[in-house]
């Protein structure tokens, strides 16, 4: 056969009679997304907007996280009036609507098995407000491209994930994404200052309105009691407010954000609080009013080496005393992986397996603050003991901005590092979960000891200045054994996480679907104590 010739028969079904891949869209599924739906959407938006074929469902149906889920239809949302008409028609019939803007959620977020609405294409934009310190934002615009066009003002936006790049404002909202820095001050939560959104039965809310109180009651009576009332029964019991208080010392975004009832003194300011963090389920956000942040630009950086995670763990609380606005933890799994990164010392694969490293991050408004920072950082030095391995390894800070960058290019790539090199075959999956700071090293011991008697080798890493890991690990799904596995290895974290640290079962990716079962276990296991 000559060169390029195409073999049709290489694109037909094997003639051994194999089944097909289990996961092989149903035959019933052919014909695309189902009448009346297809029918009542095309005349409601027009067929422009309203996605049926099949291949258009299944290039939806995964995103960034290990689940599939083929959608029904899927509707390009071009403007506020297309949101609220598929809200209404939905509430109308019962239906239920997911919003999916870059797909980069690693916990399903952004599918859906019904109505999924895209609204990535037409929601981008930044508008400065003012000197810089409020920004208006599109719920399709990504984190890099807002902090690029706030960076000309000399501010940020406080929420910084890693997939900054790619990742979206409405996304990051309706998850309360926070990433390296953002911790419980920084973050969506305390730094949104207002929202725009559309309610499931299409009433649209702007909470910066004056009157925007007046027009909730006016359309929505009943939610505005129903707000008013469990504000009521929450502050109503002293042990229960307490408890919400705590939960929020730490990062916590498992469920909703209850702190709200305590915040918010009206329906609207209540409303605005729950929003950040739903994951879409109280309404769709069109727009977002940040207050920003100082972009302090000069910058004090180190990768730090120590003989185990513990140990590392350990030194954390020292540097978050002397100002530090990052420290992120690398285990040796995640250093190793992270050698496929264009720039990663190649001798990092070398070196052992409990090796454990510490990205440590000062950032300064101006020379004389940063000198303060390095000699504070000096002193902390002074107390540690490090590990030099491997030949790159300097244990040292520095300016040089080159050097520093290379530093987060590994950090950064924790999971598409580490998802590389797992077993062809399995499934990946990333949790994330925080406890006290102080009680970090003794959290990352007990992870070490639980993940050797269930038979993983997860990847660590995390946001350790604010107590927050990831793990990531890989098993077969196509086992059951290896599900039983990880089922009895899950319930076991989550235990211990609550029942040993008081902890947060997820910290900033929402509450996503791998942790809703554990839910109640968090927060009605010692409410009912």
């Amino acid at each position: 056969m000559p060169l390029l010739e195409p073999d049709p028969d290489a694109l037909r079904p094997a003639p051994d009679g194999r089944a097909p891949s289990p996961d092989r869209v149903p035959e019933s599924r052919a014909g695309g997304t189902p009448e009346p739906l297809r029918a009542d959407l095309t005349a409601i938006l027009g067929a422009d907007k309203v996605l049926t074929k099949v291949s258009d469902l299944v290039r939806y149906a995964s995103d960034a996280s290990p689940y599939r889920f083929v959608p029904q239809v899927v509707v390009v949302a071009e403007d506020i009036d297309d949101v609220s008409a598929v809200l209404s028609y939905a509430h109308g019939r019962g239906r239920e609507v997911v919003f999916r803007a870059a797909g980069t959620s690693l916990n399903g977020q952004a599918q859906g098995e019904d109505i999924l609405v895209d609204v990535r294409r037409h929601w981008v934009g930044v508008e400065v407000i003012g000197d810089g310190s409020r920004a208006r934002i599109g719920p399709g615009t990504t984190i890099a491209r807002a902090n690029a066009t706030l960076a000309r003002h000399g501010r940020v936006l406080g929420p910084d994930p890693a997939s900054a790049i790619a990742c979206t404002v409405g996304g990051v909202v309706a998850n309360n994404a926070s990433g390296m820095t953002a911790g419980t001050t920084r973050n969506s939560y305390r730094t949104v200052a207002s929202l725009t959104f559309v309610l499931p039965s299409g009433t649209v809310v702007d909470t910066a309105e004056p009157d925007a109180d007046d027009r909730l009651a006016h359309a929505e009576p009943a939610l505005c009691a129903g707000l008013l009332e469990l504000k009521r029964e929450i502050e109503a019991d002293p042990e229960l407010t307490a408890r919400i208080r705590a939960k929020y010392e730490i990062k916590n975004t498992n469920g909703y954000r209850l702190d709200a009832f305590l915040d918010g003194s009206t329906p609207v300011e209540i409303l605005r609080g729950l929003m950040v963090g739903s994951e879409g389920t109280f309404g769709f956000i069109s727009e977002v009013v940040f207050d920003t942040l100082p972009l302090d630009r000069r910058v004090s950086t180190a990768l730090l080496f120590f003989p185990s995670l513990p140990a590392a763990a350990a030194a954390v609380p020292r540097f978050n005393e002397a100002g530090a606005l990052a420290v992120e933890l690398m285990d040796g799994n995640t250093l190793r992986a992270s050698v496929s990164v264009q720039g990663v010392p190649a001798d990092w694969a070398r070196l052992p397996k409990d090796t454990a490293a510490l990205l440590v991050e000062f950032r300064a408004p101006d020379e004389a603050r940063q000198e303060a920072y390095e000699a504070a950082a000096a002193r902390v030095l002074d107390d540690l003991t490090l590990v030099a391995p491997v030949a790159s390894v300097t244990n040292g800070f520095t300016r040089d901005a080159k050097t520093i960058a290379g530093y987060w290019k590994a950090r950064k790539a924790f999971v598409t590092a580490v998802g590389g090199s797992r077993p062809a075959g399995t499934t990946l999956i990333t949790e994330d979960f925080a406890v006290p700071p102080s009680r970090l090293a003794d959290a990352c011991q007990s992870l070490l000891e639980l993940q050797t008697r269930h038979g993983f080798d997860a990847a660590v890493a995390g946001h350790a200045a604010h107590g927050n890991l990831h793990f990531l690990l890989a098993f077969d799904a196509a086992r059951p054994a290896d599900v039983e596995r990880y089922a009895a290895f899950m319930d076991a974290f989550c235990r211990l996480t609550v029942e040993r640290f008081d902890g947060s079962l997820k910290a900033e990716h929402a509450t996503g679907r791998n942790i809703a079962p554990f839910l109640e276990l968090e927060w009605v296991r010692r409410r009912r104590s």
